[in-house]
Parts: structure tokens; C-alpha cells; sequence
């Protein structure tokens, strides 16, 4: 499964949140009050959501490149209702048990974590606020931003997990990268959903070698 909320961005490689509603988070992103680093030099924005998408279709000021990790679409995410509405009810009366959360991780990695990640993976998502959890799955991940998304002339890795289901490499060529003009598909193995746990010195360096590409070496 995948479409869990995300967090927050910063000049190289961060996360974006979504409460779903995507264009305002991408608006306030890409906003010079945001940030006022934001144009001060190259920036390479890299996300699990649709949100680094629809920042990049506004074309800032300063932007060389866009990272995205195992992320959503600007179509409606691939989803099974059943999983949409069981994982709904997790968040219903406040954060997720922690069986809740283990069950979430588990089902999202192509093997059992080390405990320490286990562990703080289990915790990220507990600590997931309850509204945007629930907005995305309700709300977030229905939304339909094809149009709006475009084309996008910004160089971009999109990374899949070999094992991820809903976002794996088939779902990212054909409803991730179309939306840009110049995409790079890397596909990392033994790893599903949450890459940035399960492989993340693998994810770190297509990531640094992307950010030497363009906003060292400017390429396409």
C-alpha cells in the first residue's frame, strides 16, 4: 500500500505533507515567504506525494530538479477501498495503536526492518496527525490533477521500489513520469514502499547523483 502522509520540504531532499488539499500545499511551497532560501540558489525538491509535482508545474524561481520517492499521482492513487477504509478507521479517534502502525510498515516493506527502524518507523506514523491522515486517504489521494500537473521541463528521478504495489515502476512510468519532459526511472531492489527505510544509502546516492547532474553540471 502506499499513500501515507508525507512531511515537509527543504532546499535538497525532504518530505512533503499533505493534508489533502495539494495545490495549497504546493502553493505555500513554492511561495518566496515560504522560504526565502527557496531562490537563493538551485533546488532540487524531492517528495513521497503529488505535491512536488504540482509545485514543479508552477515553475519557481531557482528550481533545477525534482526527486520522487515511491510517490503519488496526479491521478487518483491506485488504491483498494478495503485498505482505504481500513486504514481510515486507524485514525479515527486519535493516532494509530501500535499494531496499527506495524501492520502499516509491514505491509509496505519488502522485509522486516532492522528493530531500531522497525521502531521509528512505528513511531512516524503514530505520529501522523490524525486530520491529515485521514484527508489524504478521504480526500488527498482521490483528487485528479492531470491537467494541472501538465508537462513539467525540470529533470527528474523518480524512484520505485522493485517490491512497491500500487506505486511500483509500472505505476510510476505510466502516471508519474509522462508529467515530465525529461524523467529518469530508477528502480531500487529489495525494497517496497517505504525506500527511505528499507534501502535508504541506495535512495541517497541516486538522490546526491541527481543534484550533481543538475544543479552542478546543469544537465537534462
Amino acid at each position: 500500500m502506499s499513500g501515507s502522509p508525507s512531511r515537509s520540504r527543504t532546499s535538497c531532499h525532504n518530505f512533503l505533507t499533505s493534508s489533502g488539499f495539494c495545490t495549497s500545499a504546493a502553493t505555500a511551497i513554492t511561495s518566496p515567504s515560504a522560504d526565502s532560501s527557496f531562490t537563493a540558489s538551485p533546488i532540487v525538491l524531492s517528495a513521497l506525494s503529488v505535491i512536488a509535482t504540482l509545485a514543479a508545474a508552477q515553475a519557481p524561481a531557482g528550481l533545477a530538479g525534482v526527486v520522487l520517492v515511491a510517490a503519488s499521482t496526479p491521478s487518483p492513487e491506485p488504491m483498494e477501498e478495503a485498505r482505504r477504509t481500513e486504514m481510515l478507521g486507524w485514525f479515527a479517534n486519535g493516532p494509530a495503536s501500535e499494531a496499527q502502525a506495524q501492520k502499516f510498515v509491514s505491509a509496505n516493506t519488502a522485509r522486516a526492518l532492522p528493530q531500531q527502524l522497525a521502531e521509528q518507523a512505528i513511531a512516524d506514523v503514530r505520529r501522523s496527525a490524525p486530520p491529515a491522515w485521514r484527508g489524504w486517504l478521504e480526500q488527498g489521494a482521490r483528487e485528479d490533477w492531470n491537467v494541472r500537473a501538465g508537462v513539467i521541463d525540470t529533470p527528474a528521478l523518480i524512484v520505485a521500489g522493485a517490491e512497491d504495489g500500487d506505486l511500483g515502476e509500472d505505476a510510476q512510468r505510466r502516471l508519474n513520469a509522462p508529467h515530465y519532459a525529461h524523467p529518469r526511472v530508477e528502480v531500487v531492489a529489495d525494497a517496497a514502499h517505504l525506500i527511505p527505510y528499507e534501502q535508504p544509502q541506495a535512495l541517497a546516492a541516486l538522490i546526491a547523483e541527481h543534484v550533481e547532474h543538475t544543479t552542478l553540471k546543469g544537465e537534462r
